[in-house]
């Protein structure tokens, strides 16, 4: 566990929650909603989704935002969309990147979606320390509503940090999202499962 108390660990539950160990996720965006916060009364999960800046990955043409944050428990890949950056810095007066690193950020809206391998280095260059298995699916935090939870850079011993694994480790994760068995020839699985665009609309059968 993170040493910083205030963060809960609540991505590897939700994950469990709503993904399916027996389905086959063609449509790459595995759960829209995957979290909905309003009011402490009024959220989709058991813990504040509060994640902990690591660091930045890659700034893209089309407005988005990539980065590295974390749990109590686990690291995990997100991908900021263009409108929620717009939507903090119309309401901080300042980018989202402005001395951030290390702050905490409540995660309001958000969305899950598998990316491929080769979508990984486009989306996140090179990540230090992600380590991943053959046919593992890799689901990434695509935020579409965030807010400060607190500015301050809660700095720990760089050790602390590096001990908190990837989500993508973690024996329950692997056990949901490794892949089995072959997918049917269906052309929108085979797209997805290359790197091509599949629509988040795109029914692939049953």
């Amino acid at each position: 566990m993170h040493p910083i108390p205030i963060l809960p660990a609540w991505l590897l539950e939700l994950v469990r929650d709503v993904i399916n160990k027996q389905s086959t996720y063609t449509n790459p965006l595995a759960k829209k909603g995957f979290v909905v916060y309003r009011s402490e009364e009024d959220m989709n999960i058991k813990a504040t989704p509060l994640l902990r800046i690591l660091g930045f990955c890659k700034a893209h043409n089309d407005g988005r935002l990539t980065a590295i944050l974390h749990d109590a428990s686990h690291k995990v890949l997100v991908c900021f969309s263009r409108e929620s950056l717009i939507k903090y810095e119309n309401k901080h007066l300042e980018r989202l990147t402005y001395m951030s690193i290390n702050s905490i950020l409540l995660i309001k809206e958000a969305n899950l979606r598998f990316i491929t391998i080769t979508q990984l280095p486009q989306l996140f260059g090179s990540v230090p320390g992600l380590k991943l298995k053959p046919g593992l699916g890799i689901l990434v935090l695509e935020v579409t509503i965030v807010d400060s939870f607190t500015k301050q850079q809660l700095r720990v011993p760089p050790k602390d940090d590096d001990a908190v694994p990837f989500l993508y480790s973690d024996p329950e994760y692997l056990e949901l999202c490794m892949e089995e068995g072959d997918v049917l020839g269906l052309e929108a699985s085979r797209r997805y499962l290359c790197g091509d665009m599949v629509s988040d609309e795109e029914e692939l059968g049953t």
